[in-house]
């Protein structure tokens, strides 16, 4: 039996990108998935809070309406119809993650060794 999965898209002030909606409308999956776009911005806090109390709230939402997995995109991001697919043959693993490459700076991976408060970070060597 196939999966229920929650799609959670925490969303940018400016909003979701149309291509982003486009791309997790057409993500390939045998079971039900439903989908939670979340918009609570509030300027007067700093974005990495307010980007926490979305997942914190997507978190609930799956817990709470026992999903069987949450995957979470982000609100700029074009995700390939088998993204669901591929991370959920994944086994023995509670937390699974894909890698993606900037749409700036030449395309570069972004994952870091660490963040700083700013929102930016150190990125990690591409030999490691």
């Amino acid at each position: 039996m196939a999966k229920r999965i929650l799609v959670t898209v925490p969303a940018a002030p400016s909003g979701v990108h149309p291509l982003t909606l486009q791309s997790i409308m057409a993500l390939k999956w045998d079971g039900a998935i439903d989908y939670l776009i979340l918009r609570n911005d509030q300027p007067d806090r700093p974005h990495y809070h307010d980007l926490a109390l979305k997942l914190n709230t997507a978190r609930e939402f799956a817990l709470l309406g026992d999903y069987d997995a949450m995957m979470v995109i982000e609100a700029d991001m074009i995700v390939p119809s088998h993204a669901l697919q591929r991370l959920m043959r994944v086994r023995g693993a509670d937390i699974v993650y894909a890698l993606y490459c900037s749409r700036r700076d030449h395309h570069q991976w972004l994952v870091f060794e660490s963040i700083i408060s700013e929102g930016g970070g150190v990125p990690i060597d591409r030999a490691q």
